[in-house]
């Protein structure tokens, strides 16, 4: 079997891959992108140091556009995903996760878009989320121009199943942040979003893949660093807006980004009085398109008001509380206005 630096024809698609005591999942995840219907790719994986026989079940495929690597130390997700870019030579980069699938139409999906699209340096899509045996339909924002005014207050790009236009990669040395241990994704398209107005990222609105949950997953392990890794790219978009926010309203933001509850008035108030700023400092910097801010930012609120609360005997009397601070903004989103009581 190749390895991961032998030199082969330009494929269409390279497939990039790091992987680390994933044995539980990783025949199931390899197996779906060896079977794609296009098949004009390369495959680059790394073993990053894995304990178990992850090493063992890569080897155990017999397909030549499988190239493999291993490291004896390990290296980590981000600098592994820098040197499988680093190393892919096809027009588009795709990218996989070991514990999830693609759907055998994922990559004929995602390049018919990308050649009908040439203005998106990326694009994920529409996929499934698998927990335990039980599959659950996942909405994502689509268009461009609403990707990135709704990307303050949530990653709506799936990183496993994301196809990345390598000439654009190559032209400016597009590199993962190697202090982004975690949620290196959403800091890099928020670091491009800022660098680069003119990039534009889109979701096909087919289902490409299927998302595995689960107790061994990075998001479930790692979510207090996580979540570290996401404040810190948001300050880079603050300042871009003007802003130095302290800790209250880096606390504000976080219960709007990760929907985390809110169990008093003084946090409610609280969250308002950061989301006016927010609104007003893109009404004045016009990072972003000012209406679609202002119907993401509104659509979270709502949805952190109707999430519940730890405390449940306080739910009614909390959401009804921002619900009518909710009303007093111009005009809610469609499904916002449906709910209000």
């Amino acid at each position: 079997m190749p390895s991961a630096t032998d030199e082969i024809p330009r494929p269409l698609i390279s497939v990039f891959m790091s992987a680390r005591n994933a044995s539980a999942h990783l025949t199931l995840a390899v197996s779906s992108i060896l079977k794609q219907s296009l098949a004009d790719f390369e495959f680059l994986v790394i073993d990053d140091a894995s304990d178990d026989n992850t090493w063992e079940l890569l080897n155990s495929f017999n397909d030549p556009r499988l190239r493999l690597q291993r490291n004896e130390t390990r290296q980590g997700q981000s600098a592994n995903y820098n040197r499988l870019v680093q190393l892919a030579k096809g027009r588009y980069l795709a990218k996989m996760d070991a514990d999830d699938i693609s759907l055998s139409t994922r990559f004929h999906i995602q390049v018919d878009y990308m050649e009908e699209h040439p203005e998106i340096w990326a694009c994920s899509g529409v996929f499934k989320l698998l927990i335990g045996k039980d599959l659950y339909e996942n909405d994502r924002v689509f268009e461009p121009d609403e990707l990135r005014a709704s990307f303050l207050f949530r990653n709506n790009l799936a990183h496993p199943f994301m196809m990345l236009r390598g000439d654009i990669w190559r032209k400016y040395n597009i590199l993962y942040d190697l202090k982004s241990p975690y949620a290196q994704d959403y800091e890099l398209w928020l670091r491009l979003m800022m660098d680069h107005p003119e990039a534009a990222f889109a979701n096909v609105s087919e289902i490409v893949g299927i998302y595995r949950h689960h107790a061994g997953s990075i998001s479930v392990r790692k979510m207090e660093e996580q979540k570290i890794c996401v404040t810190r790219a948001q300050m880079n978009v603050f300042k871009k807006l003007g802003l130095s926010p302290l800790d209250p309203d880096i606390k504000y933001h976080q219960h709007l980004y990760h929907l985390s509850p809110l169990d008093s008035a003084e946090e409610l108030a609280g969250v308002f009085a950061w989301a006016n700023t927010l609104r007003n400092a893109n009404s004045a910097r016009q990072l972003f398109d000012p209406a679609l801010f202002d119907k993401y930012l509104k659509i979270y609120l709502f949805n952190l008001i109707s999430s519940k609360p730890r405390h449940v005997n306080f739910y009614n009397t909390l959401k009804k509380a921002g619900l009518a601070a909710l009303a007093d903004w111009k005009t809610l989103p469609g499904h916002a206005q449906d709910a209000m009581p």
